[in-house]
């Protein structure tokens, strides 16, 4: 077998002559034999073929082609807790839910960047390999739409949510959707808005906490308390704070507040891409 490459300080090969018998990282000639055939380390031959290199990017995979249901399908169940806790996916880029009475992943969101694909998909389970219980799409901006979801996979059950900006100096903006809030109520008008409130876990000056309120009498229904810059793995936590809210409900706040950071998150990779773009063009600026 053919030594290791020795570099030399300009940058050239050794000779072949001038092998050292042993690499500058400490590995001899044995080792590196070993490599090539595994009979001299045992076991090594029974390790499994992996199925593809690892990967470090934000997004997920686009998923294999399903052929869409032309029916409304039955959609798998969705557990109903009190509150729920977003933690980035131990081995895939994207999120995890956790019910958080009992600490047991119950959803996984995948985030996607290809064509004829939803932005985000929720699964059930801790990965991509389980039923679908909703997706989301996030339009460019300048769009005439904004976002749009799907509780399950009905391709015809996609509805828009609507972005209203308030403010003339500082621009606040409210997400509007309707969903059904349970068995007895007819479909009601709930919005996202940002929230600084101090009673409900949030701050002065928190920018990324949110609350979800009755668009009608502006009460606080639940609340998203962002934790994703403590860099230990969460990304936040949703307190619902009503009783009798349906399953279909609470999904689709969940959807739709993903969906939201998603795009916030998406917005800001953009902007940091163009500051740095624009040093590139002019280097006497400082970032």
């Amino acid at each position: 077998m053919a030594r290791p490459i020795e570099w030399m300080g300009n940058g050239r090969p050794l000779p072949a002559d001038q092998y050292p018998a042993t690499s500058p990282f400490g590995h001899s000639n044995d080792d590196f034999e070993a490599l090539d055939d595994p009979t001299l380390v045992p076991g090594l031959h029974n390790l499994p073929v992996l199925s593809s290199p690892p990967s470090y990017s934000t997004l997920d995979a686009a998923p294999q082609y399903r052929p869409a249901i032309p029916s409304g399908p039955i959609r798998p169940a969705f557990p109903l807790t009190r509150g729920y806790q977003i933690r980035h996916a131990l081995s895939s880029p994207g999120l995890s839910i956790y019910a958080a009475n009992t600490k047991m992943s119950i959803c996984y969101i995948g985030r996607y960047s290809a064509i004829d694909t939803p932005d985000l998909i929720f699964f059930t389970g801790h990965d991509s390999k389980g039923e679908v219980l909703g997706q989301a799409k996030i339009f460019a901006a300048g769009a005439p739409k904004n976002l749009q979801i799907c509780v399950g996979e009905n391709p015809s059950g996609w509805r828009d949510v609507n972005c209203v900006v308030e403010g003339k100096v500082f621009h606040t903006e409210s997400w509007h959707f309707s969903a059904k809030h349970n068995a007895t109520h007819l479909a009601r008008s709930l919005c996202w808005k940002p929230t600084h409130d101090a009673h409900l876990g949030s701050g002065r000056f928190r920018s990324k906490d949110y609350k979800l309120v009755d668009a009608q009498d502006d009460s606080v229904i639940a609340v998203w308390i962002d934790s994703s810059s403590t860099y230990d793995g969460s990304v936040g936590d949703l307190e619902w704070k009503v009783d009798g809210a349906s399953e279909e409900s609470v999904l689709e706040s969940l959807i739709v507040l993903m969906a939201i950071r998603e795009r916030t998150r998406r917005r800001a990779r953009q902007v940091g891409r163009a500051v740095v773009n624009g040093a590139h063009q002019f280097p006497g600026r400082r970032i």
